[in-house]
């Protein structure tokens, strides 16, 4: 069987960039086919075209929930070439993350609002409301590194407690109450 494959979406030039390649890392080494852009030394299709294909065929996409991700995913934050030159930012610093968080909206818009890919997470003691996109926070979210086993469940798709079987149900009879005056009282 091939290992399950995820992609790792998460913002360029925050300060999350090495737990986030170290995420990847531990996914490997837990026999999850973890993709991320570090680890692709320049493919031979566009940028845009290698997010796309990774989205697409991806069991999951993992979100590496920080302020500059929700910023840039819920699109607070301009992008263009001005503001670039003023911030010191590249011109190209965090358009990725917008066009990633396109197609993983119009996922979940075809999805009729419901999320089967986008698994955020999210490290130590952030606050939800400040880095997990608002269009995610009604869905699992994972907090690390606490949760990380239950992230790899999540993955593997095992629960954490198997369901018990269901017994037999018990023989119940009804209390049966005479009408009043069948019983002497009235």
């Amino acid at each position: 069987m091939a290992p399950i494959r995820v992609f790792i979406s998460y913002s360029w030039g925050s300060t999350h960039v090495d737990r986030v390649v170290a995420l990847a890392s531990q996914l490997r080494a837990s026999g999850i086919d973890a993709r991320i852009d570090h680890f692709e030394p320049g493919p031979v299709e566009a940028w845009t075209q290698w997010m796309e294909q990774q989205i697409v065929r991806s069991r999951y996409v993992v979100l590496a929930c920080c302020t500059s991700m929700q910023e840039r995913f819920e699109g607070r934050v301009e992008l263009n070439a001005q503001q670039g030159a003023i911030s010191g930012r590249t011109e190209s610093e965090g358009t990725g993350v917008a066009y990633e968080a396109l197609l993983l909206r119009q996922q979940i818009l075809e999805s009729h609002a419901r999320n089967h890919k986008v698994l955020p997470v999210l490290w130590d003691d952030a606050l939800v409301s400040e880095v997990v996109p608002l269009i995610l926070r009604p869905f699992s979210y994972y907090r690390l590194p606490v949760e990380y086993e239950d992230l790899l469940r999540r993955i593997n798709g095992v629960p954490k407690y198997a369901t018990p079987p269901l017994g037999d149900p018990p023989e119940l009879s009804p209390i049966v109450i005479p009408p009043l005056g069948e019983s002497g009282e009235q």
